[in-house]
């Protein structure tokens, strides 16, 4: 019974880590605890498997970095609703740059330097052919106002701010 309830706990946790995209499993494993392994489960399991394998999932470690990027952006607008928009505009470039270093380690670029910024992930992912020309200057652009924050420009605006959570929302959301 405690090897079950150990698994039983892990399938729960994997479902757990897909999100919305594991709704539909959820019951499978929570109404069966307790009980002998049902076949139901096995085979949610290795649909799941499939699934994942066929790209009809995403990457679990995308959507589990998305979660977070996600989480940290809701963080932010309560920020800047709040009046804090400097605090928010650094945490949105924040996403921003950990979003470009993980599609950057997913797409295997190598970087020439040891503590790479935001520039560094922008200029090498459009070397490497990952985007054009375009979302490597859409990136600077948000990157720019990110900059303003962090650095605590006077003539950065709430309005800038909450265009950049927008943007880096969005970016974030079309390129997982």
């Amino acid at each position: 019974m405690q090897r079950y309830a150990k698994w039983s706990a892990g399938c729960c946790n994997f479902i757990r880590l897909l999100g919305d995209a594991g709704q539909d499993y959820k019951e499978i494993f929570q109404e069966s605890y307790g009980r002998a392994i049902p076949s139901a489960q096995i085979g949610t399991l290795e649909h799941l498997q499939l699934a994942l394998r066929s790209g009809l999932l995403g990457n679990t470690g995308e959507l589990v970095r998305a979660e977070v990027f996600l989480g940290l952006l809701e963080q932010a607008e309560c920020l800047n609703e709040s009046g804090y928009f400097i605090a928010a505009g650094v945490l949105a470039r924040a996403v921003l740059q950990e979003h470009l270093k993980a599609w950057a380690e997913q797409a295997c670029v190598i970087l020439q330097t040891d503590q790479p910024t935001l520039d560094d992930f922008t200029g090498a992912l459009h070397e490497s052919k990952i985007y054009p020309l375009t979302v490597m200057k859409h990136i600077e652009a948000m990157a720019a106002i990110g900059n303003s924050a962090t650095h605590n420009k006077e003539e950065l605006t709430q309005d800038e701010v909450t265009q950049l959570l927008t943007e880096v929302r969005d970016f974030v959301c079309k390129h997982l």
